[in-house]
């Protein structure tokens, strides 16, 4: 497996993990962590922000299994929101992993 080209810099891999995985709810669950999650990094009092790491790159790795439905499905929906916090966060690059993409990864 190889990052895509260009991707050289600070790069942050951030695992989500639902412990029953396999619903509609989903990509909400996912979307919801994720936000919690980046919502941190736009505050500048936290350490990771306050010490200047601040990714470049991002990758979101999931167990979840997201929905490929047009503009309205799982794997839509995390990029939409992926977008959206790139911009405010500075992001040169982002990439969501689910479990369907581990899994060719994997050879599974």
């Amino acid at each position: 497996m190889s990052f895509p080209a260009g991707w050289n810099g600070y790069g942050v891999l951030q695992a989500k993990c639902r412990r029953i995985a396999g619903g509609v709810a989903d990509a909400q669950w996912l979307c919801q962590s994720l936000s919690s999650e980046l919502d941190q990094w736009l505050e500048p009092r936290r350490w990771r922000v306050a010490a200047g790491r601040m990714p470049q790159f991002l990758i979101v790795a999931t167990n979840v299994r997201l929905l490929s439905v047009p503009r309205r499905g799982g794997i839509d929906r995390v990029k939409d929101l992926l977008i959206a916090y790139a911009q405010r966060l500075g992001l040169k690059d982002w990439a969501p992993w689910d479990a369907n993409q581990l899994s060719t990864y994997s050879g599974i």
